[in-house]
């Protein structure tokens, strides 16, 4: 009976190993060469609700940059993470539109 779970625990150990590796290689595709995509996301509840992508993958830096736009194409936010053996650590963020929201009130204060 102990062997049995023993060997169950091992075989889901290994299972989950090799679902992260490639669940990263999904989601972190770095090629060896920079690339940039562009990826539109439209809301099916509002079509006219659409935001665009833009990201940059540099193997030489093992790092991804995504720049995030309105519908009109102005940039709302860019966060650039690091790749690391054990996943990836967000290392920059900006969110524009909470910077001009602060901006507006710093002005509306004064």
């Amino acid at each position: 009976m102990i062997k049995n779970i023993l060997l169950l625990s091992l075989v889901s150990i290994i299972s989950s190993c090799s679902a992260q590796q490639n669940f990263k290689e999904y989601y972190y595709p770095i090629g060896t060469n920079e690339d940039v995509k562009v990826y539109k996301y439209v809301d099916k509840n509002n079509p006219e609700d659409i935001e665009y992508w833009k990201v940059t993958t540099n193997p030489k830096t093992n790092r991804i940059l995504t720049e995030s736009f309105t519908t009109d194409f102005r940039l709302y936010n860019i966060f650039e993470e690091e790749l690391k053996t054990d996943g990836a650590e967000i290392i920059r963020y900006a969110d524009f539109e909470k910077m001009k929201k602060e901006k507006i009130y710093v002005l509306m204060e004064q």
